[in-house]
């Protein structure tokens, strides 16, 4: 799979539960390691954590965000 965005692009992705898009997610967000191939932020850096992915403007909003308030 390849995904791109450009600056100031917001980017969802969806799938129909067990397609893998939650895992997808996960790694672009640094919330777990690819099983294989890389992700690259756009400091060109694999996203290492979390807050990593936060500072380069990647976020994980769930689908039970709505719920929290």
């Amino acid at each position: 799979m390849s995904l791109t965005a450009q600056g100031r692009e917001i980017v969802g992705l969806t799938g129909l539960q067990g397609s893998g898009h939650l895992a997808v997610l996960d790694a672009v967000c640094g919330r777990a390691r690819p099983s294989a191939g890389s992700v690259r932020l756009p400091d060109g850096r694999s996203s290492r954590s979390a807050r990593h992915a936060v500072t380069k403007g990647v976020a994980y909003i769930s689908v039970t965000a709505r719920a929290a308030g």
